[in-house]
């Protein structure tokens, strides 16, 4: 039986992270954000980071990625992200981590980021109001 090491699992999901971000590049994008939870099970956040449950993923546009999970021992358990922090630090909430993380971070040089296309039009506009600065897009 063959295993695949926790080496060659972090190059996989690195890879595919690198491959979603030069996508981001391309359409002129700085970072995305993909939400996981009860409302909304995202395929996205599992295929890039292999973490199964709820979680805020942002990526950013030069492939750097931060994981914020529910349950940081699962996440530590089964995931890959270059930077994990644990969802009760943003009084567990998804506008507030990504608010956080955006204004705090140095790879997010392209003022622009993408919700996911899911995201209720109230929701939205607590996006745009809480990122002051930021270009907020919502699309499909």
């Amino acid at each position: 039986m063959n295993t695949v090491s926790s080496d060659e699992m972090k190059k996989i999901y690195a890879a595919r992270r690198a491959k979603a971000a030069e996508f981001l590049k391309q359409s002129n994008t700085g970072a995305a954000v993909f939400i996981d939870n009860e409302d909304h099970r995202e395929a996205a956040l599992r295929y890039l980071t292999g973490h199964t449950s709820d979680a805020v993923l942002i990526l950013f546009d030069d492939a750097y990625s931060v994981l914020i999970p529910w349950d940081e021992n699962l996440a530590k358990k089964i995931s890959f992200s270059d930077k994990m922090i644990p969802f009760t630090k943003y009084k567990n909430s998804a506008l507030e981590a990504v608010k956080m993380n955006l204004n705090a971070s140095s790879h997010f040089k392209n003022r622009k980021v993408e919700l996911p296309p899911q995201t209720a039009y109230p929701e939205f506009l607590r996006y745009v109001d809480a990122l002051a600065g930021i270009d907020v897009r919502c699309r499909e």
